[in-house]
């Protein structure tokens, strides 16, 4: 019996509107109220999966910044919070910027880009409803413990054309690998968190806390960034839309994001009664 469903939120669980399709919607309803939990994985802010998290009615603990937050409810204290190390990152940050990729900090409840690239304000508004903070030159100090100011940095986005993305992540990880998790959430994003920070491991964190058994929950994603919880999950789905080698990890494959894959894997799970009108 299925008592937990973790959703990834890009490529998954919503639409190319960012909407999650009312169909879909109704089917999570549907096993709530059966008594399955939903709980949300994403690389957003934490601020970024409220909105979601209260129009689905989830009650369960939700999972942001790729595992490194997760948080019971708003205005509490997180019941994870791994930030990101700094002693490295402006080496990471001057390698990104030589080779002309873009650079986004995420810090517990912001973002920061340079404000010579400012058309990145408007893709961090579209996507995470964020007012991402413009700065001529990053924040200085920015090298020992883990604080700006007087937030953490959780995470760095590393951004621009997929094989410069991919060279990057190959060379920095040979270098940091043992320091920092490099994760690819998309062909042209690469996710650097703290070492310790995976979905896997957020998830598997949110089942301890709800006392929810792994052969108990199912895990639905679509790139690289998921397989740890995919793999932690007993039910782990790949999306149509997600990369071969993801897929092959998986222990079953639906339509595309855009085909209403959701739906389809519920429906195969639950039974079609979570779909129908």
């Amino acid at each position: 019996m299925i008592r937990l469903v973790c959703f990834d939120m890009d490529g998954t669980l919503l639409d190319t509107d960012k909407k999650i399709p009312r169909q879909v919607l109704r089917a999570l309803h549907r096993i709530q109220e059966h008594g399955t939990l939903v709980t949300l994985a994403s690389g957003r802010l934490i601020s970024s999966l409220r909105e979601y998290a209260e129009l689905i009615g989830t009650k369960a603990p939700l999972i942001a910044l790729n595992g490194a937050w997760v948080e019971q409810s708003k205005g509490d204290k997180p019941m994870l919070c791994w930030p990101l190390v700094i002693d490295s990152v402006c080496e990471i940050i001057e390698s990104a910027e030589k080779n002309g990729l873009h650079i986004s900090l995420y810090l517990s409840n912001g973002v920061i880009i340079r404000r010579s690239e400012a058309t990145w304000e408007q893709f961090h508004w579209e996507l995470e409803k964020i007012r991402a903070q413009m700065v001529n030159e990053w924040p200085s100090p920015l090298g020992a413990g883990n604080q700006i100011g007087e937030q953490r940095l959780m995470k760095v986005l590393v951004s621009g054309e997929p094989g410069l993305v991919a060279a990057f992540q190959a060379e920095q990880e040979s270098k940091f690998g043992e320091q920092y998790n490099f994760v690819l959430s998309g062909d042209p994003y690469l996710e650097i968190v703290n070492k310790n920070a995976t979905k896997g491991a957020a998830l598997k964190a949110v089942a301890e806390h709800l006392r929810i058994p792994r052969e108990c929950i199912m895990a639905m994603g679509d790139h690289y960034n998921d397989l740890s919880m995919l793999e932690f999950a007993g039910f782990g789905v790949a999306m149509g839309n997600a990369p071969k080698i993801v897929q092959k990890k998986a222990n079953w494959v639906t339509k595309r994001n855009t085909e209403m894959g959701v739906a389809t894997a519920l429906a195969h799970f639950f039974g079609e009664w979570v779909v129908n009108e």
